[in-house]
């Protein structure tokens, strides 16, 4: 795939399969934290399921190791009869949820109908794929805020400044992909050009997001719209 697309920034990459078919992800995990995928030998997630011994491998991927997550796409997990081809789900680290999150470890998950993909995963029925979260990321959540804030300040000031209202407050970040203050480029396609765009909501109660590209409509469930609103927990497919 050459570099990493601009417009992709803290998201992972997009996976997608098809309804029926086996899906497989391969999660690295560097150096400082580790993952879990939430999809048993391959959920993903850590609880009491009633599994032992290797089948307990795959809760959680330990640092500087790669675990292959094998899942069965369900027909349920796909678009409805009435929907376009595919449809937008999110993978995410679960070993904490709201600290992984908020370190960047999640990713748009797209189910589509059977052929509609190629052998290499990509959508054979449009010209190009974008994918944007709306979250209000907080890096006070992020397991690189402590180590952050020894970089740039005394140890004897941390839990004065970690206390300040103010300080809190700035480690709110609006923010589409991890970007801010419109630092969002290369959303970049061409005319008569077919798109798809996966919209994810994340984030938490004030997590309120209307999605608006000037000058263009675009399909939701068959019905143009010029807005469409983004929330917690939200996945939307739109197509021009």
């Amino acid at each position: 795939m050459g570099l990493r697309a601009h417009w992709k920034r803290c998201l992972r990459r997009i996976t997608a399969g098809q309804e029926r078919d086996g899906l497989k992800n391969s999660p690295y995990v560097g150096p400082k934290r580790n993952w879990t995928s939430v999809q048993e030998e391959n959920e993903g997630s850590n609880y009491k399921d009633g599994t032992s011994g290797a089948s307990k491998i795959d809760n959680a991927v330990k640092r500087g190791e790669t675990y292959k997550y094998t899942w069965q796409v369900p027909e349920r997990s796909g678009p409805a009869s009435n929907a376009p081809p595919c449809t937008t789900w999110a993978y995410y680290s679960d070993v904490n949820p709201i600290k992984d999150t908020n370190s960047g470890l999640i990713g748009p998950l797209v189910i589509c109908r059977k052929n509609t993909l190629t052998e290499s995963k990509t959508r054979s029925d449009v010209d190009r794929e974008f994918a944007l979260m709306f979250i209000i990321f907080d890096e006070s959540q992020s397991w690189y805020f402590d180590e952050n804030i020894d970089k740039c300040t005394n140890p004897g000031d941390k839990e004065a400044l970690k206390a300040d209202e103010g300080f809190k407050e700035s480690n709110e970040m609006y923010s589409i992909n991890g970007l801010v203050f419109g630092n969002l480029v290369d959303l970049t396609m061409y005319q008569n050009e077919k798109v798809d765009w996966y919209l994810l909501g994340m984030g938490n109660e004030v997590d309120m997001h209307t999605v608006h590209f000037h000058g263009q409509t675009f399909l939701h469930k068959s019905v143009a719209i010029t807005a469409r609103m983004c929330m917690i927990s939200s996945r939307e497919s739109l197509q021009p």
